[in-house]
């Protein structure tokens, strides 16, 4: 832009246009209110700066508030723009008004005589357009072009005050060329005071006589309403109205202000037609040569305008014409035909449009508003009940799946109320103001809207609207506001009484529409999908999903639907629950294998193979004219009988054999509680009735050289483990740790020798694979509870695989890796894997040397069959009992390893399989555990590098996670956060260079010292063995005996140091290492436990503390963990809660919700301040 003036003589086209356009065009830029305030504001309003384009057609005026408003000539139009915030749609704000004003005033000086300026800011503005020259400017210096300007100027204003001298008053136009214009243009009435052929403008003030000055103040634009006429009839000119029609020749009309025509309208049904005409308040009809326009009838047989009071009957009328327009333009077809008063359409295309008249329009119009039927007028009082419901897409073979909510009344389906629901219409909240387009205030405005509806008075009424737009969101009190209109508006259009009109072959049929119930229909689909489902469709609020999104949840919507009293349609069908018959016959086929005859009907009809898979793929079965919802657990059903297959290939029998693994037998039996008709021989009755019930279960005499007294769940395990191994099964023995695993597997391998458990095969040693810090404890317990056992323990560097003379083979994880072709070579008649989580992880070598074990039975013996997620548990279980679960990509397709999808079906297969006590069971049976939290304080320096180290750390997760695959994140993740770990333990554990100052310690040391005197010895824990040597240190320097067990270890010399600590005469502090020590062990003499840092997995945490809580212990144990508040470890606890709700599900509840492995959302929380 350039501040200079342009360089011509003509007149910048800006300029020259506000010159020419006349100061009444003022009137039209602005309301009224920003108008007064505009042109108020010319006294003290200062232009700071007049910007010129290059091509003089833009004019651009900053003003001292601030604002800037540009003047733009687009041909022969002045375009004006403002970048103030206080402009009303379509109109301009004030400093437009005050700018306009300025100019003209410049250009056009003797204009604008009714407004005070400021003669130096007009002086000053025409210095800034280069107008004028400033004050004291050099003699005879000349800016290009200016003085050419000037001159032009002058020479316009000297001609205006010519033009206005020589117009004497009597050129002025007469009174009797004056009159107001009438004419029908496009269907609309308008309406123009002319003389003669110019038309008057209520800006020639000069021109105009003073009592139609006064009338045109009055009325600034023309309406044809009673008062208009009124006041203009009775001006003292005398002016006539007239109506000129299409030849041209006009037609005077006179004004009747002595009577008031009261509006009716009458819809008249005559057999498929519908005709709606505009009528007198007693229902005779209106004159023939007439027309209605506002709020008048303009009679031209009589040459009147009557005035009609109450016009609503008309606006009826109005609406259906309005909306037939729409209608067919959107059609592209002319359905109906409108003959002057009268409109006439077909009964469909009436009923397309939903006609709703409000409740409140009929009471007050009474017999003014008349149906007719037949001849016969109808009788408003009849009324039926609309329902309301949910149709599908009738093709299900789409992709995409469209809902249309909608109601019906007397057999035709209509609209939900459209205005009602704008906020659900994308194409609506495109039009918002932009901070209100955002998802989470459109979802905040839908949700308050909801909860007011359920409000019981004003004051809960308040409250809502209250917290509902509360929050930074709504900060802005310019969106806080608008979002609270359109709720209240929301609220008061759902209480709206509305009569909904259709036209039927019986007649006219009436109903009160039930917003409420429009409203829950559309708050269960929202509360199901959500607001972006919602799409612009041809019926409010449809919504769209893809195929494989919707079909799943289809019972589960219907029954909510069903829930509300809503209906569910297929097309135009009811969706209905089918009357589903399931008959399966049973027999057993060779060792391993079941066939079943499948017989499957729907209200008694026998289906069809391929029936049966394309009702797998809809979801709803088709008989005829009759549509059948299939529930999720019939649908649990039909996969079981066919496989999930996609029903491809020959066309099949009604009743085909399938043939199923013996294992999955177990599935069908489940299903028996569902209504599944399922007959089974008897002896396979009895055996799957000992599966499923533990008390179904043949008592079993314990082995006669047993040295051990069992408690009853443990023998009640041994006659479990018979059971499954007399019927070829296998087993994961799950009890809690501490509650004698061990000893119920020697009495189950003590019952195989003594032959109280029949073999049915030649004699075979038996396997048992142990940690290596178990070997020594397996030795003692089996030397002690059975001596009879010759063992041989498979262990060290010159170890020899004859086992030739063995019952038992003792050996641990690590040689069955290394050694894995030797042990597949040899067959065993028992394998057991005592703390069974090692082999966790289905891809591991570990894993793959356990799984090639050849055993006729193989036992599992963990407290934890799962720790992170349940891939962990399908590897010990496939381990247990192959085949029970599938292939581990089934198990992985058909189950979310990581949640808990499918894990009822997982628990229903398992059940049988695996058993599990925990010591609340039998809690008779042990001393009580308490669990106490203990939270420090940081230390400043200690806090300070937290603080410092926390922002590293999240730099480096969320790289992780954006760049790398979510295994590799998660291990940089656990890395970066073992630093936070280690800094609430000791700062010098991650920088070296720190002083070895430990709240965590010093707070030990002081319990430890209060212990030893009171006589208790202590277990104490920690991941970290660089802590265990600072806590060594410290226990040194307060002179407190210890021991310690970590990795580094030898086994030989675990089992001295337990055994020194079980029978120590003296209390003493064993310090151990969670990975080390956390499992295995025996360590009753202890009666407190201490935990120095927590872990996410509460099962690892349980195993540790289990050492001193389990059988044996006849004190009261005491578990303490040492936490840093406002840490990591502070959110860690949190975190173990979610995993805690995910084990039990599996193992206890067979429900419930939570995560599993740690995700990207887990590290963001415990990264959180």
């Amino acid at each position: 832009m350039s501040t200079a003036p342009p360089q011509s003589a003509e007149l910048p086209l800006p300029l020259k246009l506000l010159r020419e356009l006349p100061a009444g065009a003022l009137y039209g830029l602005a309301s009224k209110n920003n108008l007064l305030r505009g042109l108020e504001a010319c006294r003290s309003a200062s232009v700071t700066a007049a910007e010129w384009s290059s091509d003089r057609c833009v004019l651009t005026l900053t003003l001292r508030s601030g604002p800037r408003v540009t003047f733009a000539a687009d041909g022969a139009n002045l375009l004006t723009e403002s970048s103030s915030c206080d402009q009303e749609t379509g109109r301009h704000g004030v400093h437009v008004v005050t700018c306009w004003a300025l100019l003209k005033k410049i250009v056009s000086p003797e204009s604008m005589t009714a407004v005070r300026f400021d003669d130096r800011s007009l002086a000053a503005l025409e210095i800034l357009l280069g107008l004028k020259e400033p004050e004291g400017a050099a003699e005879g210096a000349e800016l290009p072009g200016r003085n050419l300007l000037l001159e032009r100027l002058e020479r316009a204003r000297a001609l205006r005050k010519e033009e206005l001298a020589t117009k004497s008053i009597g050129q002025k136009t007469g009174k009797g060329r004056i009159r107001l214009v009438l004419e029908m243009r496009a269907g609309y009435l308008s309406g123009t005071i002319q003389a003669g052929d110019e038309q008057l403008h209520r800006y020639d003030w000069e021109r105009l006589p003073v009592d139609l000055r006064q009338f045109m103040a009055k009325h600034y634009y023309f309406v044809p309403s009673r008062d208009y006429f009124k006041d203009f009839s009775g001006l003292p000119g005398g002016y006539p109205a007239v109506l000129r029609q299409n030849n041209g020749q006009e037609l005077t009309l006179a004004f009747c202000n002595d009577g008031t025509l009261r509006a009716g309208v009458t819809f008249s049904l005559e057999g498929d037609s519908v005709r709606i005409s505009k009528c007198r308040s007693d229902g005779s009809p209106l004159p023939a040569e007439s027309f209605v326009a506002g709020e008048c009838l303009f009679d031209l047989a009589e040459k009147s305008i009557c005035p009609v009071s109450d016009l609503t009957p008309w606006q009826l009328w109005d609406s259906v014409c309005e909306g037939l327009e729409l209608l067919y333009e959107f059609f592209d077809e002319q359905g109906y035909e409108l003959d002057g008063a009268t409109l006439t359409t077909s009964a469909q295309s009436f009923n397309f449009l939903a006609f709703r008249v409000s409740s409140d329009l009929v009471k007050k119009a009474g017999d003014r508003i008349r149906f007719i039927s037949n001849g016969e007028t109808a009788d408003l009082s009849l009324r039926h009940d609309p329902s309301y419901l949910l149709e599908i897409d009738d093709d299900l073979d789409r992709e995409t799946i469209s809902l249309m909510p909608q109601g019906e009344l007397s057999g035709i389906f209509f609209p939900l109320f459209p205005p009602l629901f704008q906020l659900f219409i994308p194409s609506f909240r495109e039009s918002l103001p932009q901070p209100l387009r955002a998802k989470k205030r459109v979802s905040a405005m839908i949700e308050t809207g909801f909860a007011l509806l359920e409000a019981v008075n004003k004051t809960a009424h308040n409250r809502i609207l209250r917290a509902g737009l509360a929050g930074p969101d709504f900060a802005k009190r310019s969106v806080k506001s608008e979002a609270r209109r359109m709720v209240t508006e929301f609220v008061r259009r759902c209480e709206q009484e509305t009569l909904l009109v259709f036209a039927t072959a019986e007649g006219w049929n009436f109903g009160d529409e039930d917003r409420s119930a429009q409203v829950r229909l559309v708050s269960l689909l929202y509360r199901h999908y959500g607001i972006n489902a919602f799409v612009d469709g041809e019926w409010p609020c449809t919504v769209e999903l893809d195929r494989a999104t919707f079909l799943p949840g289809l019972e589960e919507l219907a029954a909510a639907l069903g829930d509300e009293d809503f209906g569910l349609f297929l097309g135009r069908e009811r969706l209905t629950p089918g009357l589903w018959d399931f008959t399966v016959t049973a027999a057993a086929e060779g060792i391993d294998w079941f066939e079943l005859r499948p017989e499957i009907r729907c209200n008694g009809e026998l289906l069809e193979v391929e029936e049966i898979h394309r009702l797998l793929k809809e979801g709803v079965l088709r008989q005829g004219n009759n549509c059948y919802l299939l529930g999720d657990e019939q649908r649990g059903i039909l996969e079981l009988l066919t496989g999930g297959g996609d029903g491809k290939g020959k066309r099949k029998k009604k009743a085909e054999i399938v043939r199923i693994p013996r294992l999955r037998i177990l599935d069908w039996l489940e299903l028996r509680s569902r209504g599944v008709t399922l007959r089974l021989p008897p002896e396979e009755e009895k055996l799957l009735a000992g599966l499923t019930r533990l008390e179904k279960i043949p008592e079993c005499p314990l082995p006669e050289r047993l040295n051990a007294r069992l408690r009853p769940y443990q023998q009640e395990g041994f006659e479990w483990l018979a059971f499954l191994h007399q019927h070829r099964f296998g087993a994961c023995l799950a009890d809690d740790m501490g509650l004698g695993k061990t000893v119920q597997a020697i009495t189950f391998l003590a019952g195989l020798a003594e032959g109280i458990i029949p073999s049915g095969e030649a004699a075979l040693p038996h396997l048992i694979v142990v940690p290596p810090s178990l070997l020594f404890n397996w030795e003692s317990e089996i030397e002690r509870f059975y001596p009879a056992f010759r063992v041989v323990t498979y262990s060290g560097p010159r170890r020899s695989a004859d086992f030739a003379t063995a019952d038992i083979v003792l050996t641990s994880y690590g040689i069955l890796q290394r050694d894995a072709e030797i042990f597949a070579a040899i067959p065993f008649q028992v394998a057991v894997f005592d703390e069974a989580q090692q082999v966790k992880n289905i891809n591991a070598a570990t894993t793959g040397a356990a799984r090639r074990i050849s055993a006729r039975f193989k036992l599992a013996l963990t407290g934890t069959p799962m720790e992170n997620h349940l891939g962990e548990y399908f590897s010990i279980m496939d381990l247990c009992v192959p085949g029970l679960l599938g292939s581990y990509e089934e198990f992985r397709r058909r189950i979310d390893i990581r949640g808990f999808g499918g894990i009822d079906t997982l628990v229903r297969r398992t059940r049988p399989f695996i058993l599990r006590r925990s010591k609340q069971m039998i809690a008779d049976e042990l001393p009580p555990r308490v669990e106490a939290d203990l939270y420090l304080e940081m230390n400043p320096k200690q806090r300070a590098l937290y603080q410092r180290t926390v922002e590293e750390v999240k730099k480096a997760v969320n790289e992780a996670f954006l760049e790398k695959n979510p295994g590799q994140a998660r291990m940089i993740a656990l890395t970066a956060i073992l630093r936070l770990r280690q800094i609430c333990l000791c700062p010098s554990l991650v920088s070296p260079g720190a002083r070895a100052d430990s709240p965590k310690l010093e707070c030990l040391t002081e319990q430890l010292a209060e212990l030893r005197e009171e006589g208790h010895s202590v277990l104490a824990f920690s991941q970290f063995t660089s802590y265990l040597d600072i806590i060594e240190e410290g226990l040194k320097r307060h002179k407190l005996p210890y021991l310690r067990l970590d990795g580094s270890t030898p086994v030989p010399q675990r089992k001295e140091l337990v055994t020194r600590f079980q029978k120590s005469d003296q209390p003493l502090v064993f310090l151990i290492s969670l990975k080390a020590g956390g499992k295995g062990l025996n360590l009753t003499r202890a009666t407190y436990v201490y935990h120095l840092d927590p872990w996410w997995n509460p099962a690892v945490e349980n195993q540790a503390s289990d050492r001193a809580h389990r059988i044996g212990q006849t004190a009261k144990v005491t578990v303490t963990r040492l936490l840093m508040r406002h840490t990591v470890e502070e959110k860690m606890m949190a975190l173990k809660e979610r995993k805690l709700k995910l084990y039990k599900a599996l193992l206890e509840d067979a429900a419930g919700a939570g995560g599993a492995a740690l995700s990207k959302e887990d590290f963001d929380f415990l990264l959180a301040p």
